[in-house]
C-alpha cells in the first residue's frame, strides 16, 4: 500500500478508536432502567470496572495525543523516535487486553442480573473491538513512517 492509502487508513482508523472509546466508556459508566438514565462513576460492583474505564481514558488519551498533536511523534535531535511511540501504543494495548478480559469475566459473573448483563456484553463487545482495531492502527502507523522513510531515499 502507498504512504498516501496507508495515512489515510491511519485516520480512520483514529475516527473508529473514538467511536470505540466513547461507545465502551458509555456501557461501563451510563446506567439505565426503565424509566431513569444516569451516570455510575463511584458505584462500580467490582474493582475491575474501575480499572477498565480508567485504561480506556488512557488509550484514548494516548491514541489521540499521537493522531492530534504529534505530542510523541516529535523528532528528537539528531534521532527517531517512532519505536518509542510504538512502545507506548504496544504498553496500551496490553492494557486494552487486560481491560477486555476483566470485562469478559464481569459479564460471565453478572449473567444472572439483567440489569448489568446487556450493558456489559455491549461493553466488553466494544472493547474487544477496540483491542483489534488498536493492533491494526499499530500495524497502520508501522507501515505509514515505512512508507515515509522509503520515499525519502
Amino acid at each position: 500500500m502507498g504512504c498516501y492509502h496507508m495515512r489515510q487508513f491511519h485516520y480512520m482508523l483514529n475516527a473508529v478508536h473514538v467511536i470505540l472509546h466513547f461507545g465502551a466508556l458509555f456501557c461501563l459508566t451510563v446506567m439505565w432502567t426503565n424509566k431513569l438514565l444516569y451516570i455510575q462513576i463511584l458505584d462500580f460492583e467490582h474493582w475491575w470496572n474501575i480499572f477498565a474505564v480508567l485504561t480506556l481514558v488512557f488509550t484514548l488519551a494516548v491514541s489521540k495525543a499521537v493522531m492530534i498533536g504529534g505530542f510523541l511523534d516529535r523528532p528528537l535531535v539528531g534521532g527517531w523516535n517512532k519505536p518509542r511511540t510504538l512502545g507506548i501504543y504496544g504498553f496500551s494495548l496490553i492494557f486494552i487486553l487486560i481491560s477486555a478480559g476483566l470485562q469478559t469475566w464481569t459479564t460471565v459473573s453478572t449473567a444472572s442480573d439483567p440489569q448489568y448483563t446487556a450493558r456489559y456484553i455491549t461493553g466488553t463487545c466494544f472493547t474487544w473491538a477496540l483491542a483489534i482495531t488498536w493492533v491494526l492502527f499499530m500495524v497502520a502507523y508501522a507501515c505509514k513512517y515505512r512508507d515515509d522513510e522509503d520515499e525519502e531515499r
